[in-house]
């Protein structure tokens, strides 16, 4: 059996063997395969690194407030006898216009009443000045009369001395002169006292005119009338309603400048600040004391749904304090007549509450190397790392020093020069040396130049 076995085994030999005979001669008699490898080609935009003059800016955020605000206070009491017709919210009004009047009967009759106790007192004055010279004139008399009496006292006493005279007769005249003598001191003394009388009386009648002047001024202040042109804000007054003293009755805005504080990181405007002033020395406390120095502009925005509009402002002056949670600061900008500047359905007036967008602007820097924030890869203290396309089309990664960094783009200190072809697409894996394809994006090189928008050439 086993001899059997083996014989059917070894009868299938043959026939594999003269197979895979067959199949290396097929095999050999074929030519061998060739291969062929073609550089994948990265598609990229880019732009020729611009040199150009430019203006930092930084972007802040505030709300309108009128740079004059005034409240009607009432300075006296009263009743509302009068309220003009348009002293109502949101309606504005013209300087000088007469608000509100407060009854003023009050007032006139204390005036009377008051002029008449002034004439009374100028009356008592006249009356002691007339009384001083009649005293004077009587004190003259008497003094006549005491040399008289001295002079018959004397003459007694010699006849007395003669006994031609009774002492009774030279007792009565020696009465007589003492008497004399007396009423001669009462009309001093009385003449003496008018001084001091007419003190206490001119004392009381300058009391009586100065309330005479505060009843004056109380009855002008029954008139309350507008001291600029103004938008009325609430009116808390009708007409016959009573007032008191200290009531705000009535606030209105100026019209004349707008306000608006809007909050910036200090940080942001570090970039603002001309190059004669080394903003690494500048403290943001001291950021106050330099404001005068500091040459910014502004500009304000309103974007509202499909409005979006702006007003050229002027920069007024720093807040006095740091926000110590936000580290920003406040800058108020302001924006002369907004409300002549209002167009219907074009741009509003800039109203009181607004949110308005700032666009604070430093002095202009020339001669700047411009780079995208989209190009900029890795940022971080003050560097960056940016593709850029070599003489050959192949990338080469570029660490450059950042000089001012701005929202949309920055400026380079060193690592880049005027004019190099810079990726502003962020390829894929970014492999230095890998072939590109730079298709040149016009629109955003003018862009960052600052001029008019161009179609991309596909160059």
């Amino acid at each position: 059996m086993l001899t059997g076995l083996w014989a059917k085994r070894l009868a299938i030999i043959p026939p594999v063997l003269i197979g895979i005979g067959a199949v290396v001669m097929a095999v050999s008699g074929r030519e061998p395969p060739t291969q062929s490898f073609t550089e994948r080609v990265t598609v990229v935009r880019s732009i020729k690194v611009p040199k150009v003059e430019f203006i930092p800016t930084a972007i802040g955020y505030g709300t309108v407030s009128p740079e004059r605000e005034w409240k009607a206070v009432a300075q006296v009491d009263g009743r509302v006898t009068e309220k003009h017709p348009r002293l109502k919210t949101g309606e504005i009004l013209n300087p000088g216009a007469v608000l509100l009047r407060i009854d003023p009967t009050d007032y006139t009759l204390a005036i009377a009443e008051i002029d008449a106790n002034i004439r009374g007192g100028e009356a008592e004055i006249a009356e002691l000045d007339a009384r001083k010279a009649n005293m004077k004139s009587s004190a003259e008399i008497e003094q006549r009369m005491v040399v008289l009496g001295e002079r018959d006292v004397e003459r007694k006493r010699k006849l007395i001395k003669r006994g031609n005279i009774s002492a009774a007769q030279f007792d009565t005249a020696q009465q007589s002169l003492l008497a004399n003598r007396q009423r001669m001191q009462e009309l001093a003394n009385t003449v003496n006292l008018i001084p001091a009388q007419r003190a206490v009386i001119e004392a009381k009648l300058a009391q009586l005119r100065a309330r005479l002047d505060i009843a004056r001024l109380d009855l002008a202040r029954t008139s309350i009338t507008a001291p600029f042109a103004m938008r009325i804000g609430p009116v808390n007054v009708e007409t016959t309603q009573f007032v008191r003293k200290g009531e705000i009755l009535a606030e209105g805005n100026g019209l004349a400048v707008a306000e608006i504080t809007a909050q910036f990181p200090v940080d942001r405007l570090f970039p603002l600040i001309p190059p004669e002033l080394d903003p690494t020395v500048i403290t943001p406390e001291a950021l106050s004391t330099i404001q005068h120095r500091l040459g910014f502009s502004a500009v304000v925005r309103l974007r509202t749904g499909r409005l979006e509009t702006e007003w050229a402002a002027r920069f007024s002056r720093l807040s006095d304090t740091i926000d110590p949670r936000t580290r920003t600061i406040g800058v108020i900008v302001a924006v002369d007549q907004p409300y002549l500047k209002a167009r219907a359905g074009v741009r509003p007036a800039l109203i009181k509450g607004m949110f308005v967008e700032v666009e604070l602007r430093g002095q202009p820097r020339a001669g700047k190397l411009l780079v995208p924030r989209a190009a900029l890869h890795g940022s971080d203290d003050g560097a960056a790392i940016v593709y850029i396309v070599d003489d050959k089309n192949r990338l080469r990664s570029r660490k450059i020093v950042i000089d001012l960094e701005q929202t949309d783009f920055v400026t380079v200190k060193s690592g880049l020069s005027e004019g190099e072809r810079l990726v502003i697409t962020d390829p894929v894996p970014a492999i230095d040396g890998m072939l590109l394809k730079a298709e040149h994006d016009a629109a955003a090189e003018a862009r960052l130049r600052g001029l008019p928008e161009q179609a991309t050439d596909g160059k």
